[in-house]
């Protein structure tokens, strides 16, 4: 057997016959009954044109639907992330106005245990004064000097009266000082209520804050940076929102353009296939039916925003009716020839 005037043999021809001769049964024409298929079978006719359109298309659409995905989700997260803003935004203004101080606690405790205890100081002081030098009779000071003036007249009778009279001198003297010091450290101490409230409420304060952020002030001021930090990256989460949104609009505006450059060429392809299914129609005896391609809008998907059907009229005065309810098995299949048929010459 020669194939352009080359000897083969029944293996190479068979094998070559496949890429020469299609065998079209009757029940091939299922793909015409699936509305569905149509648009596969359109955008196959229209390939050349279609296929740069059609794959940047899809490279768009898909990262429209990432960011539409990864919008929704930050929306979800929403309510979330708006409750967990107020809790730090309140926690920050609560730690910030308190504006701690490591080692605080520690002095202002020192503070308080002063300014508590001065009022009872105060008063052991005025009445350890008053006892050794109170202006009342016979007080401890003017009882020790008529003391030492009873020994003075009897201390040169004896020297062991010297010595008495010496000693109950020097305790006298001791007494003056001690009573002087005693009225200076009192007139010097002052009992400041004042103080002491502010002092007790910054402590109760410390306190109350260590409760809820951590055992120490350490721990709270450590808190509290943390705290300062999260807002810092929550504040770029919203910038990050907002340029996710951008993001998102840009990806649907390319993904719409591009849908629409697609359909443009399809309904282009649709009326150069229509004319050429006629002129196949011709040949296969069904010169009166007039075939049509009925494009509807949908929502984006990765086919694009198109969805096609096509429509056929097999007698005249009749409707056009979808091609996937034509009756007919006999027609559908010299249909489904049709299209074959000009779907391989595209290919050429």
């Amino acid at each position: 057997i020669r194939v352009n005037n080359v000897l083969v043999n029944a293996t190479a021809l068979k094998s070559l016959g496949r890429h020469l001769v299609d065998i079209h049964g009757q029940n091939e024409h299922q793909a015409l009954m699936q509305p569905e298929q149509h648009l596969g079978l359109l955008d196959e006719f229209a390939q050349k044109k279609l296929q740069p359109v059609r794959s940047a298309y899809q490279s768009a659409f898909k990262k429209y639907q990432q960011l539409n995905d990864a919008y929704h989700k930050r929306q979800a997260d929403e309510q979330a992330w708006a409750q967990r803003l107020d809790m730090l935004s309140f926690q920050s203004n609560e730690l910030n106005e308190a504006n701690l101080v490591v080692g605080e606690e520690e002095e202002l405790e020192t503070e308080y245990q002063e300014l508590s205890n001065s009022q009872d100081v105060l008063t052991a002081l005025s009445k350890a004064y008053e006892a050794l030098e109170g202006e009342w009779a016979n007080n401890g000071l003017e009882t020790i000097g008529t003391a030492v003036n009873e020994l003075e007249d009897i201390e040169e009778l004896a020297p062991r009266y010297t010595k008495l009279t010496e000693a109950v001198r020097g305790a006298y003297y001791e007494l003056q000082e001690a009573a002087s010091e005693i009225l200076n450290v009192r007139d010097n101490l002052a009992f400041d209520e004042e103080r002491l409230r502010y002092v007790d409420d910054r402590l109760n304060l410390i306190r109350s804050l260590e409760k809820k952020y951590g055992a120490t002030v350490t721990d709270v001021l450590k808190h509290q940076q943390q705290v300062d930090n999260e807002l810092l990256q929550m504040g770029g989460n919203e910038e990050n929102a907002a340029a996710l949104a951008d993001q998102l609009h840009d990806a649907k505006q390319t993904a719409h353009q591009l849908a629409q450059q697609m359909h443009e060429i399809r309904t282009d392809a649709a009326i150069l296939l229509t004319d050429q299914i006629h002129e196949q129609l011709k040949d296969l005896y069904m010169d009166k039916a007039i075939f049509s391609v009925k494009f509807m809008n949908q929502k984006l998907s990765l086919t694009g925003q198109d969805s096609v059907e096509f429509y056929i009229q097999t007698n005249l005065g009749e409707s056009a009716k979808p091609l996937a309810k034509q009756e007919s098995g006999g027609e559908l299949s010299r249909m489904m020839l049709a299209m074959k048929t000009i779907l391989l010459v595209s290919k050429g």
